[in-house]
């Protein structure tokens, strides 16, 4: 894994990942994550543009294989009552891993009403445990066991004595 500067170091396994957002209204639904293609800069993304002078391809970001990939990488369903929505982007994760630009998901109704729903955003300012949330498990780089080495420091290479007389040796050791 290369890191984009957050808590996941370089070259660490990622084995699992959630995404999970709070949906506070009733009604049950079906969603879909579609991986965003078009990079956006979040306070300046609206229904009509990604960033300031740059529009979406198709209004509110929907522009199949422009705006957002075709595929999508994972559904999940939505109870009745309000609650958790968790989404397994272990494999969005891994893609974006192996190359795949991270601009992000589209969080996409597949079925259902056409009632309102309503999800808490990053800027929701009541309860902050309601605030949508990646949890990525990681495993951390481990370094190879290096085999130790040791030397002899004493007496220096050239050096002759008498047979039988005493010879003082020393010796340096390290393990990495």
């Amino acid at each position: 894994v290369q890191s984009e500067g957050g808590p996941v170091p370089d070259g660490a396994t990622i084995p699992s990942a959630k995404f999970s957002v709070y949906k506070s209204s009733s009604y049950d639904h079906r969603y879909r994550l579609r991986p965003m293609l078009t990079n956006w800069i979040e306070g300046q993304a609206t229904w009509q543009v990604s960033r300031i002078g740059v529009p979406w391809n198709a209004v509110g970001a929907t522009g199949l294989g422009s705006d957002v990939s075709t595929a999508y990488d994972v559904e999940a369903a939505a109870q009745w009552s309000p609650g958790w929505v968790e989404f397994d982007v272990t494999n969005g994760l891994k893609a974006m891993v192996a190359g795949r630009a991270n601009h992000g998901w589209l969080l996409e109704p597949v079925s259902g009403n056409g009632n309102t729903k309503q999800f808490h955003s990053s800027e929701y300012t009541g309860d902050l445990s309601l605030r949508p949330k990646l949890v990525i498990l990681y495993a951390p780089v481990i370094a190879p066991n290096m085999a130790p080495t040791a030397s002899l420091t004493a007496p220096v290479a050239g050096s002759t004595y008498v047979t039988g007389a005493s010879v003082e040796l020393s010796a340096s050791a390290a393990d990495a």
